[in-house]
């Protein structure tokens, strides 16, 4: 009988704390689940042992720049990127520490933007800390970090509930799930791909070597360790900055000297003949100030992959058994690509190009009027979607289309409004209306009773991805005048 009570008090134990562990990573999710730097750390212990040849760190530059899928497609590269927002040197150091427990890589790309910074927001260290196993590389990072005075407790590290345990009062059912659904259509191995387009004007800059600035902050220690870990493990680094329009020469210059110095690579991509020489171009491959959307990503990354197969004999994993979650990676992160490609089409014509893609379902449906500024061009790129009747002397029509692979799976033209009611092979419910100018100057585009038509003048456009079974865009075009461009 006592047995029995001994074994069930430490069942009851085990399940408590099986249940306080959980509730904690909850409470942690909810904090810091808005970017995919929990996804980030989190996926380094589910990666191969051994598995990676390249790997990044940095802060949100070098999250949302270095995409190691371009370098597993282009080279059969395997890579994995460490980048997450605003992280601190120290935090590169410790998390470096932890990936070479796992992982061999043979280069270290080191985005060295985040080295200015003296002061970074405590849940720069939170996100990356709290998400990684105990270990004495955590514990040391703890210990070092509560330091200083900005820090949060040394309890709040070992216990993070005394954080975060306000989160409770905004819980919802999805976040018991831990799961992030608008992070996860943007991530791939570390990777976040930054959505939209910015609407700044950068062309980069000439050297000018007289600017330069000494640094010593917090960070320069660490930076010397995380070249002296790579070197006990026979790792070669290369250092880049990112191209942003709020960018310091002198900083450059000082990186500049010191990879002289030791003798390593350093890339600036603000300097205006990398640019040019990868076809950089702002605002298009950006998305803001200081980030690349995944257009811009894949220009840097493909420059750093030409440097990798010209200076480097690295392994080519490409049809290697052994790599075949990196085939299965590479379909989900190309899908996830292309979705992010469309959301950045601005004019008609490059549009329907797109939309041609074979994993798409397109939903067209007309308000007021849609034909006038159609001409010759565009009607044969809507021809190639599948689409039958000729609008451009369809003047104020009521117009739907359901285009798929070349085919126009239903179509209706007419001046009286339009309504047609199906389903998906899922059984998802659809449901379009159109209507022209004089028929009632409406129009709708209904999945899963989701109204998602934007209900404007002219071509009103629904994309459904049939891989992802989501919906990923939603946009108007004004036909009725020329050279319309995107409203979503």
């Amino acid at each position: 009988m006592h047995i029995r009570n001994i074994i069930k008090t430490m069942a009851f134990i085990c399940i408590l704390t099986i249940l306080f562990q959980y509730v904690q990573k909850v409470m942690i999710f909810k904090t810091l689940n808005y970017w995919a730097d929990i996804a980030t750390v989190q996926d380094l212990y589910k990666l191969e042992k051994n598995s990676i040849d390249v790997v990044n760190i940095g802060g949100s530059n070098a999250l949302t720049s270095f995409a190691p899928m371009e370098l597993y497609e282009n080279y059969g590269i395997s890579a994995y990127n460490l980048g997450t927002t605003y992280q601190p040197v120290f935090i590169s150091y410790y998390l470096l520490e932890e990936l070479l427990k796992y992982q061999s890589p043979k280069v270290l790309f080191f985005d060295i933007t985040n080295s200015y910074y003296i002061n970074t927001p405590e849940f720069s260290y939170r996100q990356t800390i709290d998400n990684m196993r105990w270990s004495s590389t955590k514990i040391s990072a703890i210990t070092e970090h509560v330091k200083h005075p900005e820090a949060a407790s040394l309890v709040s590290y070992f216990f993070p509930i005394a954080q975060y345990h306000s989160n409770w009062k905004t819980f919802s059912q999805k976040d018991f799930l831990l799961y992030n659904e608008d992070v996860d259509d943007l991530y791939s191995m570390g990777y976040y791909m930054w959505p939209g387009m910015g609407d700044i004007e950068y062309s980069g800059t000439i050297r000018d070597e007289s600017q330069y600035h000494d640094f010593d902050n917090d960070g320069v220690p660490y930076f010397s360790m995380i070249l002296e870990l790579c070197e006990n493990n026979d790792i070669d680094v290369i250092l880049y900055n990112t191209p942003r329009d709020w960018w310091d020469q002198s900083q450059s210059n000082f990186f500049i000297k010191k990879a002289e110095q030791i003798g390593i690579p350093y890339f600036d991509f603000n300097y205006q003949n990398i640019l040019q020489e990868i076809d950089y171009q702002f605002p298009l491959d950006h998305a803001d100030r200081a980030h690349p959307n995944v257009r811009g990503a894949v220009k840097i990354t493909g420059y750093f992959g030409r440097y990798l197969n010209e200076n480097y004999v690295l392994p080519d994993h490409r049809g290697d058994i052994n790599y075949s979650f990196l085939e299965e990676e590479l379909q989900d992160y190309n899908c996830k690509k292309e979705n992010q490609l469309l959301l950045l089409q601005t004019d008609l014509s490059s549009y329907l190009d797109f939309v041609k893609n074979s994993h798409y379902t397109v939903f067209i449906s007309v308000k007021d009027e849609a034909s006038s500024g159609l001409n010759e061009e565009l009607m044969n790129k809507l021809f190639n979607l599948g689409i039958q009747s000729d609008l451009r002397d369809k003047y104020q029509y009521s117009f739907i289309a359901v285009c798929e692979n070349g085919v126009a799976l239903h179509e209706e033209i007419s001046k009286e409004k339009i309504e047609f009611a199906g389903v998906f092979s899922d059984e998802t419910p659809i449901y379009m209306m159109s209507a022209g100018y004089v028929a009632g100057d409406d129009c709708s585009i209904k999945i899963a009773n989701q109204e998602c038509a934007k209900n404007m003048r002219g071509l009103n456009i629904v994309v459904y991805d049939n891989v992802t079974n989501k919906i990923v865009d939603k946009v108007n075009f004004d036909t009725y005048e020329e050279n319309s461009v995107a409203v979503r």
